[in-house]
């Protein structure tokens, strides 16, 4: 079992809050360390979105590899 990306829900790129894409995410990810334990922590992130990546979702993304 692999989880991609590991949010909690898709959040809509269109508009969202950057702070919701990060709770969504944080709150996801909290869900599966419990739930499955760290082996299961996502190791890489695909999400579908029919209207392309939000400039948000970017900058997101290449801050987590950032760091």
């Amino acid at each position: 079992l692999e989880f991609i990306n590991g949010a909690w829900c898709m959040h809509d790129e269109a508009s969202p809050l950057w702070t919701s894409m990060v709770d969504q995410t944080t709150r996801g990810h909290q869900f599966i360390l419990k739930n499955f334990g760290e082996a299961a922590n996502p190791r890489g992130t695909w999400q579908i979105d029919p209207f392309g990546h939000s400039n948000t979702e970017a900058r997101a993304r290449a801050h987590v590899r950032a760091h």
